[in-house]
């Protein structure tokens, strides 16, 4: 059989360390099946040595744990789809995680201190990698998920999310309902960051940030543009803070209101796939003729209520220099 499994790190390399504590998803499919045939059903799966255990399998997926230190086979029986029984085994290795990252999700990974709305509902996430030791005492990524090394200042100030099973984030609920400074700490290694927990009546204005462009040549979020007549160019919108600060994962509803409709349509859209979801406010901006694509995102509640309006400009292109 054939082994996989999903992570972010090093995807050449199978035997990387997965972090004691942490949990894999592993994946079986038969050696040189055909698409219809080489998935199978796992029957049995078994670990060889106590510092791994089996959490549960099924269909093709195996869910294993990391429970300490040490290497141990991964014993997998499966019937194929025409009846056959197959069985086959994988080298696993552990290691303790003796370093940890943080993230913010919108600002630069240098920067240590991050904004978010406060009384928001729904969840925050913070981007995070593990890091264990090797025998020659380097730094290598370890892997798995549902092991969060972390503790939050104050205590109790919002909890993190146990049963998340994402490798690049660490999802937050119970979010402070006031502004309010939160300090999350590794509790390996030095990692700390500092969320700033803001009113929504802070909010002084906006910006777009490029997520998925239409093959427009531009100059990142300084210089946005899209193509006429092409799929348009997908943005999602920063509120601002006073200095232009941004605001991580708001959800806050705003006003969109087209200056140039002969030149663009901007709409707002859903997130563009499931893996967005620690950003929001999503906007497709759709070229209808060369020129400067005009248009003003309003928050009602900015503006200590009085609103925070910006106009934002995205330039149509479309010249023959222009084209990819």
């Amino acid at each position: 059989m054939v082994f996989s499994y999903v992570a972010e790190d090093d995807p050449l390399d199978f035997n990387k360390a997965i972090a004691v504590g942490a949990s894999l998803d592993i994946y079986v499919e038969e050696a040189g099946g055909t698409l219809l045939s080489k998935r199978p059903t796992i029957t049995a799966a078994d670990m060889s040595e106590p510092s791994f255990s089996v959490v549960s399998f099924a269909d093709n997926r195996v869910t294993v744990r990391a429970e300490a230190e040490g290497k141990s086979d991964l014993e997998v029986s499966a019937k194929l789809p025409n009846g056959d029984e197959v069985a086959d085994y994988v080298n696993l290795r552990s290691l303790p995680v003796t370093d940890v990252k943080l993230f913010h999700s919108c600002r630069a990974a240098s920067e240590l201190e991050g904004y978010y709305l406060s009384a928001q509902s729904g969840a925050l996430w913070l981007g995070f990698e593990l890091y264990a030791t090797n025998q020659l005492g380097n730094a290598v990524p370890a892997i798995g998920y549902g092991y969060h090394p972390v503790g939050v200042e104050p205590e109790g100030a919002m909890q993190v999310d146990q049963e998340a099973t994402t490798q690049q984030w660490i999802q937050f609920e119970n979010l402070p309902s006031a502004p309010a400074a939160v300090t999350v700490s590794a509790n390996v290694g030095t990692a700390s960051l500092t969320l700033n927990f803001v009113d929504a009546a802070d909010i002084v204005a906006s910006r777009l940030v490029t997520y998925l462009g239409d093959g427009c040549w531009g100059d990142g979020e300084h210089n946005p543009c899209t193509l006429v007549g092409g799929n348009g160019a997908i943005f999602y919108l920063q509120p601002l803070l006073a200095g232009e600060l941004p605001i991580c994962q708001s959800a806050l509803a705003f006003e969109l209101e087209t200056l140039t409709p002969t030149l663009c349509e901007v709409t707002s859209i859903s997130a563009p796939d499931e893996n967005n979801v620690n950003e929001s406010g999503w906007l497709k901006v759709k070229g209808l003729a060369v020129g400067d694509c005009r248009f003003r995102v309003t928050f009602p509640t900015g503006n200590a209520g009085a609103g925070a309006a910006t106009e934002l400009q995205v330039e149509v292109k479309g010249g023959e220099d222009e084209l990819p």
